[in-house]
């Protein structure tokens, strides 16, 4: 331990416990380099954005982005805030090679479909969000890095065309139960299927990522033409509590992509175990693939 800090460390300890509480009460709340210390996904990526931008991260070498100052922190997550949302990312990226139109529902501030094109020239993104606030800064970042070739929707994909009543939870929009107590403020929104969205902006998506809070198995029953006809890979996070709230469960949403010809995968792509979907208790991300088409 460098000399300062044990100094601090042993006038800490001496102190008298009016001061000892007093420093409690009154200190600045720690920053990233405390919390984070002992943190190798932390200081991996103090090490790699040494010499970025201002309005610049680096993700992972070879692939930074510009962003608006609001997203930096929702971003981080994927860097080290997160060991799941890293692990996730991580998966994602070793999946893109060879993949060239992807969809990205539930895109919130656009990571995504931004690190797909950074870089691909030949790679193009849909994303979509149905968040106001979050579509905002989607749309931000989209201009911020004018080399990504991602277009942005503003709507939510779920089962059927007509309406959907979703509730805000931070700047996520979540499909919400209308007999169960409001988690935040309502609103009823457009929806549609991803098929008729697919086919309206003509794209015949490889690889699909789908987050949105537990509404999975409603949006994947509107992409079910897609997922006959063009076969993507799917990076798909899975919310038991949400889904169990509108009455279905890991194992309806298994049970549907296996009936399409689909096998889930965890992220490192080994092969999930028989009831492992389908006992989910927390949220978990997977990898899901076409039988017929090996990783």
């Amino acid at each position: 331990m460098p000399l300062l800090s044990r100094l601090k460390r042993l006038a800490k300890e001496l102190a008298p416990p009016i001061v000892q509480r007093a420093w409690q009460r009154w200190r600045p709340p720690p920053g990233d380099a405390e919390i984070f210390a002992s943190n190798p996904f932390y200081l991996r990526h103090v090490d790699w954005n040494r010499a970025a931008a201002p309005n610049e991260i680096v993700l992972r070498p070879g692939l930074s982005l510009r962003l608006g100052p609001d997203s930096r922190y929702p971003h981080e997550h994927f860097c080290f805030r997160d060991a799941g949302m890293i692990e996730e990312f991580d998966a994602f990226l070793g999946v893109m090679p060879g993949k060239s139109r992807l969809l990205d529902v539930g895109a919130l501030h656009g990571i995504f479909a931004l690190a797909f094109t950074r870089g691909r020239p030949g790679a193009r993104a849909l994303a979509v969000e149905p968040s106001p606030t979050a579509f905002a800064y989607l749309l931000y970042n989209l201009r911020a890095n004018p080399d990504c070739a991602v277009r942005a929707a503003e709507t939510a994909l779920s089962d059927r065309e007509g309406s959907i009543l979703m509730e805000s939870i931070w700047q996520h929009l979540v499909a919400a139960d209308p007999a169960a107590p409001p988690r935040g403020p309502r609103f009823t929104l457009a929806a549609r299927t991803g098929d008729q969205l697919c086919a309206e902006q003509s794209l015949a998506p490889d690889l699909v990522k789908i987050d949105i809070e537990g509404h999975e198995l409603a949006c994947l029953r509107g992409l079910v033409q897609t997922l006959r006809d063009h076969r993507p890979t799917l990076c798909l996070e899975l919310h038991p509590e949400e889904l169990r709230a509108h009455g279905q469960s890991p194992g309806e949403v298994e049970a549907f992509l296996r009936a399409q010809g689909y096998r889930f995968h965890r992220p490192d792509r080994a092969p999930c175990a028989d009831g492992e979907v389908a006992a989910l208790g927390e949220i978990r991300r997977f990898l899901v693939q076409p039988e017929a088409i090996p990783f």
